[in-house]
């Protein structure tokens, strides 16, 4: 997960979309996951597919109180490009830095890693 990636639709190319295997760990892995719903009994490709949407909602998120903080109705569909890092306004900098650590702890919040992201 990179901060290139906050303005970008979260998707996936993890491979294997039928794969039923059920998440391991028992207590460990529950005790270890959020108050965010990781549910040792869901699938590995429910977990992924409930964590994912939780990276969305978050970049959605920042997005939204960015346009707000900026005062502006529409951001450019590419807003962390590190080509352009330093044209960038302050506060647009610190959301392209910000989001990879957040979306790294909703990924392990559902005891997984940002590698299969």
């Amino acid at each position: 997960i990179r901060g290139s990636d906050v303005g970008k639709k979260a998707t996936s190319s993890r491979k294997g979309g039928g794969d039923k295997k059920r998440t391991g760990g028992g207590a460990a892995a529950v005790g270890a996951a959020s108050a965010a719903g990781y549910d040792a009994t869901q699938t590995q490709v429910e977990t992924f597919a409930r964590c994912l949407s939780e990276v969305e909602a978050l970049r959605e998120s920042n997005l939204d109180r960015l346009r707000a903080s900026l005062g502006v109705d529409m951001l450019p569909p590419v807003i962390c490009d590190p080509n352009v890092r330093s044209l960038l306004d302050p506060r647009v900098r610190a959301v392209c830095d910000a989001f990879p650590l957040q979306a790294e702890e909703v990924v392990g919040r559902f005891g997984l890693g940002s590698d299969e992201f």
